[in-house]
């Protein structure tokens, strides 16, 4: 599965983000869309994009916590870059390419993040 090079989430719309209940290969590719190796490696590590993905999808992760919602502090981009970063470990940290438990939970999650901070703007 290829990876995107457009990293602006300026038109995206809650309808374009996969529901809660979404299957795995529906989050994967919606994941893929926005390609976080190049959004996060500016941020943290220049010269280490995979370095600065994993720090910020830990980050990202460690912000939102027990939280239903992303703190004000996390952008969109910032949620979908720790998003794009959960199939990228699956694909080169498993044997066999299959998500775990935790990788769904934080997918939903996320997706969850991105879909209500994208209402909370559409409302405004």
């Amino acid at each position: 599965m290829s990876v995107a090079s457009e990293n602006s989430s300026q038109n995206l719309r809650p309808t374009d983000v996969p529901g809660p209940d979404a299957d795995w290969d529906t989050i994967q590719r919606f994941a893929l869309l926005f390609n976080g190796y190049e959004y996060a490696e500016p941020r943290y590590h220049p010269g280490d994009p995979t370095g600065s993905c994993r720090q910020l999808h830990e980050d990202v992760i460690g912000a939102i916590g027990h939280r239903d919602d992303a703190p004000e502090s996390v952008t969109v981009e910032d949620l979908r870059a720790a998003l794009f970063f959960i199939p990228r470990r699956v694909r080169w940290g498993t044997w066999d390419g299959v998500p775990t438990g935790q990788d769904l939970t934080q997918s939903r999650k996320l997706i969850g993040c991105i879909r209500g901070r994208l209402e909370d703007d559409a409302d405004m």
